[in-house]
């Protein structure tokens, strides 16, 4: 069964922003809430113009529209900031840009959509559900 509400990694964002399949799920999936943290928001913004130069599959202006107007619920910081050690402690030595999302996905106890592996360390797979867009997909369609 698909999750209500679910924590939106960069690497789905930026999935979505270039059109991949990400996108469907974005707008046609039965997900009641999309919730992403401002930091992941950026960091998903940040890469377009490499990836749209790199790709030419999208150009940069259709994919930061295409992000721009995801139905996402865009989070700051206040909002978790009591989770953050506890998410720093579980994946801040891993990769520290994944700190926030994972702190957001603690505090309203949602799973996370990312295709990070970083996500699915033991640590992190015991307390957060994590899924990639195949494994949502998949659910989906079944």
């Amino acid at each position: 069964m698909l999750p209500e509400r679910i924590a939106v990694d960069a690497t789905a964002l930026i999935s979505a922003a270039i059109k991949g399949r990400a996108l469907h799920i974005f707008l046609s999936a039965p997900i009641k809430e999309f919730l992403t943290t401002s930091f992941t928001f950026e960091e998903a913004r940040s890469y377009l113009p490499t990836l749209c130069e790199k790709i030419k599959r999208v150009p940069l202006i259709d994919s930061e529209l295409i992000l721009n107007t995801l139905p996402l619920v865009i989070l700051e910081k206040e909002r978790y900031h009591q989770k953050l050690i506890e998410a720093h402690t579980l994946i801040g030595r891993k990769d520290k840009k994944d700190t926030d999302l994972l702190a957001l996905a603690l505090q309203e106890n949602v799973p996370i959509w990312s295709e990070d592996s970083d996500f699915k360390i033991n640590e992190v797979k015991r307390i957060i559900k994590t899924f990639t867009t195949a494994e949502l997909f998949r659910i989906w369609e079944s």
